[in-house]
């Protein structure tokens, strides 16, 4: 399984921690009490805020780029075809080591979207459609 980096704070003294988690082994450590807008993370008698997921040196949480998108993934051997198909189209986009796309704003997803032709049937009102 694919592991992600997340930054975690300590609940009082705000050290900072950076963790390899499987999405497996990150269900088996969180849990909430409620109060607090963080999942929290248990680590040996310590606690800390799960800050959200490192990629590509910036964080992402809800709502915030990059985001790597797993519906709109290829093979990994079509990546260098659509990279080229991509730059034709005037939509320079990145991939990972799995085929997915990584789009840097809604502006890029929009413009990527619409070169594929994806349309988004679960997108909000301010989300890009076709």
């Amino acid at each position: 399984m694919k592991k992600t980096k997340h930054k975690l704070v300590h609940y009082e003294t705000q050290e900072v921690l950076y963790l390899d988690f499987t999405f497996a082994e990150w269900l088996d450590v969180v849990f909430s009490d409620g109060s607090s807008n963080y999942w929290l993370i248990k680590v040996g008698d310590d606690i800390y805020y799960d800050h959200g997921i490192v990629r590509k040196k910036s964080w992402q949480t809800a709502g915030n780029w990059p985001m790597v998108s797993t519906a709109a993934g290829l093979h990994v051997d079509d990546v260098e075809y659509q990279m080229k198909q991509d730059a034709i189209n005037g939509v320079k986009t990145e991939y990972d080591s799995d085929g997915d796309p990584i789009l840097t704003s809604k502006k890029h997803r929009r413009d990527y979207m619409r070169s594929r032709g994806i349309h988004d049937r679960n997108a909000g009102y301010s989300d890009p459609v076709q």
